[in-house]
């Protein structure tokens, strides 16, 4: 049932971050998808996003703190009614800093596409990064050492994955390592979103979502 499958889920990110060890391969069947920034300057897998986002001439406004001084990076990726809050916050209190991941690039399409027009050309690509990095130092003395994950929620519209600052995004913050900034991709079953959407129609604080 969709209960047994989300519990499943929030078991397995958990142990995932605990362990500080990520593979989208062990959690792809569980609806939940991992991407890991780390890279090694000497890659040699043919990706070349560490050299040239490492190497653009961006001068960061903000340094990320390593593993064991602050919390994980992260950044959640779901759309609306995949269950992104709960998975959020069971994640959050098992990895010891329970928290909340705002949403940045916007509730709607139309707010996603004036959020990425509007991005300081300056700061480009790197603003996932830039913005991840002042949430993880908002945390520092609430959160033990080593423990917790901070981040903010993207729902993946087409109109941000396509988007210069939206690509660009991926890939700069693929070039990051100690500490490499993990991405979760979370999906839930269309049908469900739209009962969801359904569920909520006239609910106060409710907006209906898009199942596309």
């Amino acid at each position: 049932s969709i209960k047994i499958v989300f519990n499943s889920c929030f078991i397995l990110v958990g142990i995932l971050l605990l362990s500080r060890t990520w593979s989208m391969s062990s959690i792809e069947d569980s609806g939940v998808r991992s991407l890991d920034g780390g890279m090694s300057p000497n890659s040699t897998n043919g990706d070349v996003y560490y050299e040239n986002y490492s190497n653009d001439g961006y001068t960061p406004t903000c340094q990320l703190l390593p593993e064991e001084e602050g919390p994980l990076p992260v950044v959640l990726m779901a759309l609306g009614r995949s269950g992104s809050s709960i998975t959020w916050g069971t994640v959050a209190r098992m990895t010891g800093y329970p928290n909340i991941a705002y949403e940045v690039t916007g509730q709607t399409q139309n707010k996603t596409i004036a959020f990425f027009d509007s991005i300081n050309p300056t700061v480009g690509s790197h603003w996932a990064s830039e913005r991840v990095c002042e949430i993880q130092h908002r945390a520092v003395g609430k959160v033990e050492k080593g423990n917790g994950i901070v981040g903010f929620q993207w729902k993946p519209f087409l109109e941000s994955l396509n988007h210069k600052f939206g690509d660009g995004a991926f890939r700069e913050i693929a070039s990051h390592s100690h500490p490499s900034i993990k991405v979760i991709y979370l999906t839930r079953n269309p049908l469900d979103r739209l009962l969801s959407n359904r569920k909520h129609d006239g609910h106060k604080h409710s907006k209906k979502t898009s199942t596309s």
